[in-house]
């Protein structure tokens, strides 16, 4: 079964839950919505980290774990990636982790040119053969660190990059455009928090194709070249993204059950029984390359929590408002719409 997120289940002395509401407009639009990471704020902050680490982390880190021993190629498809952009990206994201959570990674490189990685958090070894971009070889430190027993996981002969996926709450996908043809491509996907829809399906094809489904996607259609520009060139980016959910899952992929139907089908019983979902994005340029990587950190807030603040309540009556009967139906939220707008009323 798909693990759900507990809120009350914090690990000791990490930082809290960051309190994420990108509703500030009262509307639901679906656009590029690009702030400049580093330099525009949120919510009066200037953030400049690419991953997340608050006390929630062990139950992300738990799902990947559960979903990866379970099915691999499900979150994690075959990659078509260039030896040489999965060690810049490699190397890239070594020295992220290292800038985001100083004290909780060391690393040294041996005189043999392999990356000795410890995490102390999990206590987790790694030995990273950066060159060959595989896992050379993997150990468990002991005792467990700060988060208990969770497993460290077989990563003998994968990826590098796999191996940092493992580390973060962040899904992560990698996206190369094609200097000769300009046709770009999604060639290496990590999606163990899928929100209905499948990796595996979206591998290989381009940033048109992979949002087809998408409901009032056309106004980032007619912009797609651009967008895809200045992720590559330009940046690095954040943004976000927000839907309704009747629980707290984290992986909806399209194999697993849609989600739980509400147990009180009253207004009352909508607002106390969903959770907005969001998601914070970030997307780091590789001009060099032609490519860009693209990060997914999926939040729930509780409607009711919203509910109980005014200003908040009725940004997101409002919002709800705003949204076309076809992107109600693509994220379903057209069965219970009616009852959340008179709770929130």
């Amino acid at each position: 079964m798909p693990l759900a997120i507990d809120p009350a289940e914090l690990a000791p002395g990490l930082a809290p839950v960051a309190d994420y509401f990108p509703l500030e407009r009262g509307r639901y639009e679906v656009q590029a919505g690009l702030k400049i990471l580093g330099q525009q704020p949120v919510d009066g902050v200037v953030e400049t980290h690419h991953f997340t680490a608050d006390g929630l982390l062990p139950q992300y880190l738990r799902n990947k774990q559960a979903n990866m021993a379970e099915a691999p190629e499900r979150y994690h498809p075959p990659a078509d990636l260039e030896p040489a952009l999965a060690e810049a990206i490699g190397n890239w994201w070594l020295g992220q982790l290292h800038r985001d959570f100083p004290e909780r990674f060391v690393s040294e490189l041996s005189p043999w040119q392999v990356m000795r990685l410890h995490d102390r958090w999990t206590n987790w070894g790694f030995e990273l053969d950066m060159g060959r971009k595989v896992v050379d070889a993997q150990r468990t430190f002991a005792p467990p660190g700060a988060f208990g027993a969770i497993g460290a996981p077989d990563l003998y002969g994968r990826s590098v990059l796999d191996a940092l996926a493992r580390l973060v709450a962040e899904d992560v996908a990698i996206v190369r455009r094609d200097r000769l043809t300009g046709r770009d491509r999604l060639v290496w996907i990590h999606l163990n928090s899928p929100n209905h829809w499948s990796a595996a399906d979206k591998i290989g094809k381009d940033f048109l194709a992979m949002h087809e489904p998408v409901a009032d996607f056309g106004n980032i259609a007619k912009a797609s070249d651009r967008i895809l520009e200045a992720m590559i060139t330009k940046g690095p980016f954040l943004r976000f993204a927000w839907g309704i959910a009747t629980d707290t899952v984290l992986d909806h992929h399209p194999d697993s059950p849609a989600g739980r139907a509400l147990p009180d089908m009253s207004p009352e019983g909508a607002v106390r029984g969903t959770y907005l979902r969001i998601e914070r994005q970030t997307l780091k340029g590789f001009p060099e390359h032609d490519a860009a990587l693209f990060t997914i950190r999926t939040y729930f807030k509780p409607v009711a929590e919203v509910a109980a603040d005014p200003e908040r309540r009725d940004l997101l009556r409002d919002a709800i408002l705003s949204i076309s009967p076809e992107a109600l139906r693509y994220k379903g939220i057209a069965p219970y719409r009616d009852l959340l707008l008179a709770g929130l009323a």
